[in-house]
């Protein structure tokens, strides 16, 4: 079981260092010989783990977060010799197609984690100011006005009174902020695995559209990678379709399927796949654009909404203090 990250770095070394020898002319069959003869000892374990992955032995496991798009592997290796594709093509021209899909998709998730964790930060802002009005400035302007005889402003009266703020607003925020870190911890580890994520995050607003873009992203990728290792246009449509969740065929996808249909019967399906490649990350960053218009203006009507509500309740006793005096 490969778990921690210097185990998934160096196995993913030695991967590289299969490549070149495959690039170089050599065979699969000579490369770990090869590579038992030129790497230092301690590299043992990791050159025995790729070489069962490749032989499709799947007591290798990949597991926990970061390690990449090394867990497709054994998974990848298995469809090949069902198929009678050719595993050796997998390690020269694929696994590098696969690296810089991995690396994209990491890009195009970033801005929007970065976006929810700003949005998770407002809004504990938001819950540390509203208890620190409540609880300790409030209170003294009603104890100053209990002084005097005096009643509070009605609208203050009502925030202090109303128990609203603690036992809906303040949880309803508190829900918010563990549903923004559960989402971006969950975001992380699945496009760090190169897998689609979760089919609850299709009932999140604005997240389905991005996920349901990012499952397509995976089809094409998968597909790709699956037709570089000489399986048939067919059969790395098939696989890479339950690979990726089999949700392709949604009616926003069907030209772009329709497209891969003929480019695959016209023996031309990689020039397409990396063709839509492009345009699904397109596709991506203008869904992005809107998501981040909307939790910006989320997070102007919250804040606006809550920090007016307090510093009005906390002006009008200071405009009332002259008529009490």
């Amino acid at each position: 079981m490969i778990a921690n990250e210097m185990a998934t770095e160096e196995i993913n070394m030695v991967s590289r260092m299969l490549t070149y020898h495959l690039e170089n002319g050599g065979t699969i069959h000579t490369a770990f010989d090869t590579l038992r003869r030129d790497l230092p000892d301690n590299y043992e374990n990791s050159i025995s783990a790729l070489e069962k992955m490749v032989i499709g032995d799947e007591s290798v496991q990949m597991v926990g977060y970061g390690y990449s798009f090394l867990g497709l592997l054994n998974e990848f290796v298995s469809l090949i010799k069902q198929e009678k594709g050719d595993i050796g093509q997998l390690f020269q021209s694929s696994q590098e197609v696969l690296r810089d899909a991995v690396t994209k998709a990491r890009d195009y998730w970033s801005g929007f984690n970065a976006l929810i964790t700003y949005f998770a930060i407002i809004l504990m802002i938001a819950i540390g100011v509203s208890a620190v009005f409540t609880i300790f400035v409030l209170p003294q302007f009603q104890g100053m006005f209990e002084s005097f005889g005096a009643p509070l402003p009605m609208f203050t009266a009502m925030v202090l009174n109303n128990n609203l703020l603690f036992t809906l607003i303040i949880p309803v925020l508190t829900l918010l902020v563990v549903i923004c870190a559960l989402c971006s911890y969950h975001i992380r580890v699945r496009v760090s695995q190169f897998r689609p994520l979760s089919n609850i995050c299709r009932w999140v607003p604005g997240l389905n559209k991005m996920s349901d873009a990012y499952r397509y992203y995976l089809f094409v990728q998968y597909a790709n990678i699956l037709r570089k290792s000489d399986i048939s246009d067919e059969s790395a449509i098939k696989h890479a379709e339950l690979m990726s969740g089999g949700n392709t065929n949604e009616q926003k996808f069907s030209i772009w399927r329709t497209a891969i249909e003929t480019a695959g019967q016209m023996n031309m399906l990689i020039p397409e796949l990396e063709y839509q490649s492009v345009q699904v990350g397109a596709l991506f960053g203008r869904h992005m654009i809107v998501v981040r218009e909307r939790l910006t203006l989320w997070v102007q009507v919250i804040l606006g909404l809550l920090v007016g509500t307090l510093i009005i309740a906390m002006y009008l006793p200071i405009f009332k203090m002259g008529e009490v005096v």
